[in-house]
């Protein structure tokens, strides 16, 4: 799966680049390995569109955060996936998409505010 290639090739750096530098330079931050992961499935014809959002990430912060959404087909339809965290079948609770790619509408008021957040002991 792509995204399993894109996790194991790429270094996360906190550099934002396009699909093709991330690919040749194997380093880039969420949003660049969801861009590469998009051109890697759409190549093959597979429908994908960039999700945004916020997620509690390794470090056990929330911070914002791009991941994939993919088309599986009829009687599928969009799931989605984040090459960051090698999720490939899917992603966990920890992630609250805010935004698709295609239907964020720049010109509204758009803001989540987090009031209180306490992370339970392990």
């Amino acid at each position: 799966l792509a995204s399993e290639w894109v996790h194991g090739e790429m270094r996360y750096e906190t550099q934002l680049v396009s699909a093709l530098a991330a690919h040749q330079g194997r380093v880039g931050d969420c949003l660049s390995y969801s861009r590469l992961t998009i051109a890697l499935l759409r190549a093959r014809g597979v429908a994908a569109r960039t999700i945004g959002g916020i997620s509690l990430g390794g470090s056990k912060r929330l911070g914002q955060h791009h991941w994939v959404e993919v088309h599986g087909g009829p009687g599928v339809g969009w799931f989605q996936i984040d090459p960051t965290y090698g999720q490939s079948t899917g992603v966990d609770a920890f992630h609250l998409d805010l935004w698709r790619q295609g239907t964020f509408d720049g010109s509204a008021d758009n803001w989540v505010e987090l009031l209180s957040w306490e992370p339970s002991p392990e």
